[in-house]
């Protein structure tokens, strides 16, 4: 699955995989961004995007083992 966000002048592309692996699901996630503003907006968003990801995966872990 691959989401592609652009504004204030960055480009987002966020990519979600999945396979499985010996009966269970591997879910892997990847973010790449580019734009004129990454230089000076990443240090400041880093931590955000990386918690983010930490709850969309916690979250998706929680509902797929839920009956």
């Amino acid at each position: 699955i691959i989401w592609v966000g652009k504004g204030l002048g960055l480009k987002g592309v966020h990519e979600w995989e999945f396979n499985e692996v010996q009966g269970t699901t591997i879910a892997t996630t990847r973010e790449t961004m580019t734009g004129w503003m990454l230089f000076l907006t990443y240090p400041l968003i880093k931590k955000g995007l990386c918690s983010t990801d930490e709850k969309w995966l916690a979250n998706l872990k929680e509902r797929a083992e839920s009956t």
